[in-house]
């Protein structure tokens, strides 16, 4: 058999089996309904998703001829809920295999698991302990010749929080505590532990507007590659939030993001947050933010985004909708002195049924450049894809 034979055999088998998959679940469901499964006193809201598409560049590589593939991504995702008087508990999880035809060392499989407990109570008082634990496979940007698969990455975050509004609903106040993990089984070099504190307040004057502020301080101890390095963080934020006319609502937000790394490092930057949202009318919503802030990564001490995004969606149809968004960020690494610019547009188009709930499709195509004073991080990528979600 010749190798394009093998390769169309190959995709079609996978095709038809990830559409006779598809086909088996919608037997086993009852064909209405959206709003989750009762077991019980059990609330299960189970999830089947199937993507086929095209990337123009698999490994994110400089070169101007980079592998291409295509791609199928099957996921399956289960949500139970259990409410308890005024309280609930919610737990389940998220499994998708991620499946190449040509660059099959790129096939991994990833999953995410949660739990939420959430107590709320009489008089405005409610606690939350919520935990999420994430098993993925990172793409590394280089030489593709080098690597023989993706970066094994597994991520545990952790954050109890308590709430208390009181009565008359113009003031809530909040404080967290939170606790990250980050793993790189093959490149340790990167792990670190994040510990922090949040508090804030947000004061309602009016009805739908408020003046919000936080602060939160954070001890961070990364390993990189000189050995570890640690950090102490403060990060605070003043702003309004609220209606500037009854289709018009915008964020504004500044603040200051301090901290000091062993090593001399001075993270001492200021942040700017603004958001604005117009709906138009039922049919047609629109999206323009803002963000400049500082935040640590794995291969440096830390990084300054400015970021500029933008959100267009209509509705064409009852079932059909568009979404464009745009995207422009800049990464200022430190100490390094590594800039990113990166380049990101999307369309995409759904589907929603309006008998069969559960069932929505999309097509997508993504755009995504970045320059960078670093070779290793450049590349140039697009990415088509059919999606189908059924889910209750």
């Amino acid at each position: 058999m010749r190798k394009e034979e093998g390769l169309y055999t190959s995709l079609h088998h996978k095709v038809v089996g990830g559409v006779l998959l598809t086909f088996l679940f919608f037997l086993s469901v009852p064909l209405l309904g959206g709003g989750g499964i009762r077991v019980g006193v059990l609330k299960v809201h189970p999830a089947l998703n199937f993507s086929l598409g095209y990337d123009s560049n698999v490994y994110m590589t400089y070169l101007s001829s980079p592998p291409s593939d295509f791609f199928v991504n099957t996921g399956i995702g289960l949500n139970v809920e259990l409410p308890i008087i005024t309280h609930s508990f919610t737990f389940g999880g998220n499994f998708s295999y991620l499946n190449f035809f040509k660059e099959t060392k790129q096939n991994n499989l990833s999953y995410t698991l949660f739990g939420d407990l959430a107590l709320k109570f009489v008089g405005g008082l409610s606690i939350d302990l919520s935990n999420e634990f994430r098993n993925t496979r990172e793409p590394i940007l280089g030489n593709y010749i080098a690597v023989s698969s993706r970066l094994p990455h597994y991520y545990n975050k952790l954050i109890p929080r308590i709430d208390y509004q009181i009565p008359s609903g113009a003031i809530d106040t909040f404080f967290e505590f939170s606790w990250e993990m980050d793993s790189f089984p093959t490149l340790t070099a990167y792990d670190r532990d994040l510990y922090g504190g949040r508090a804030g307040v947000v004061y309602r004057f009016l009805p739908k507007t408020g003046i919000y502020f936080n602060v939160k301080g954070i001890f961070l101890n990364k390993n990189l590659t000189s050995g570890g390095q640690k950090a102490n963080k403060v990060k605070s934020e003043i702003g309004l939030n609220g209606l500037i006319t009854p289709k018009l609502s915008a964020t504004l937000g500044f603040g200051w993001d301090y901290g000091k790394y062993t090593g001399g490092v001075l993270e001492n930057e200021p942040l700017v947050r603004l958001v604005l949202n117009e709906k138009f009318s039922s049919l047609t919503k629109l999206s323009v933010s803002f963000l400049r802030m500082s935040s640590d990564v794995v291969f440096a001490s830390f990084y300054l985004v400015n970021a500029f995004d933008l959100n267009l969606w209509r509705a064409l149809t009852p079932s059909l909708s568009a979404t464009v968004k745009g995207r422009w960020w800049r990464l200022d690494y430190y100490p390094t002195g590594q800039v990113d610019n990166n380049y990101q547009a999307s369309l995409k188009v759904g589907y929603i049924s309006l008998v069969l709930r559960w069932l929505k499709a999309s097509f997508d195509y993504t755009f995504h450049r970045r320059d960078s004073t670093s070779q290793a991080f450049r590349f140039t990528d697009h990415k088509v894809a059919l999606n189908l979600n059924i889910s209750w």
